[in-house]
C-alpha cells in the first residue's frame, strides 16, 4: 500500500499541502505516484509523478506528516584504502585505478590522502557518472572482484564492502580494503552535494 507524502502546490497565491501517494525506494526517497488525480491543467503539483523525492517529517496545520521537499539524485563513490610509500606513488596508483574503474563508468578522483591511522596506506575516493543505470554500474564494480564482499542497505541505495579473503584481488594487490556506496541525496537545495571523505576502516568493518 503506498504510503501518504504532502508536496506543495505551485502558483497558488498562498501555501497549501496537497496529500499525494508516494512508494518507498529507499530510506528518506520516495516516488511520487499518480492515483488518477494529477491534472497539470488544474494544479501545479512541485514534483510531477514518477519523480523521486526526498521527504522528512514536518509539522503541518493539520499535524505531523511526511513532505517530499527536493528531487533525489543518485551518488555512486567508491573509497579504497591501499599500500603506499609516498605521494607521488599513491598518484601513480590513483592512475592505475581510474583506468580499471572506467571499465564500469566515467568515473573522477576526488581526493588521495595518508590513513593517518596506518602510516603505510593511503585513502582513495573516487565518484562515478554512470550513462546507464546505476545499479549496473554497482555491480560492474562489484564483479571486478566477486568474492569477499559484504552487502547492506536497501535497494536501490545499496552498500559493499570489501575485505581481502582467500587471496582476492581488488583492482591491484596494493588493496587491502574497499567501499562501495550507492546512495540518493536531494539536489534542489542551497548547499550543494560534497561527497562525503572515506570512512575510517574500523568504522565501516
Amino acid at each position: 500500500m503506498p504510503d501518504e507524502i504532502y508536496m506543495e502546490l505551485l502558483n497558488e497565491g498562498i501555501q497549501v499541502w496537497r496529500p499525494v501517494p508516494g512508494r518507498c525506494i529507499a530510506k528518506n526517497v520516495y516516488e511520487i505516484l499518480d492515483n488518477g488525480t494529477y491534472d497539470p491543467d488544474d494544479e501545479t503539483w512541485m514534483f510531477s509523478p514518477g519523480t523521486w523525492v526526498n521527504c522528512q517529517p514536518r509539522e503541518l496545520s493539520g499535524g505531523q506528516a511526511l513532505v517530499a521537499f527536493a528531487r533525489a539524485q543518485p551518488a555512486l563513490t567508491v573509497c579504497l584504502y591501499a599500500t603506499c610509500g609516498s605521494d607521488a606513488e599513491a598518484q601513480e596508483l590513483a592512475e592505475t585505478f581510474l583506468k580499471r574503474l572506467i571499465i564500469c563508468a566515467p568515473v573522477r578522483l576526488l581526493s588521495f590522502e595518508p590513513y593517518w591511522r596506518i602510516p603505510a596506506y593511503y585513502g582513495f575516493l573516487f565518484e562515478f557518472t554512470p550513462t546507464g543505470t546505476y545499479k549496473t554500474a554497482f555491480d560492474c564494480l562489484v564483479s571486478l572482484s566477486p568474492q569477499a564482499w559484504s552487502f547492506s542497505g536497501s535497494p536501490p541505495a545499496r552498500n559493499a564492502v570489501w575485505n581481502p579473503l582467500d587471496g582476492s584481488v581488488l583492482l591491484t594487490e596494493q588493496v587491502r580494503w574497499g567501499h562501495i556506496e550507492l546512495s540518493y541525496t536531494a539536489v534542489d537545495q542551497a548547499e550543494p552535494y560534497i561527497a562525503a571523505p572515506c570512512q575510517s576502516i574500523e568504522e565501516a568493518i
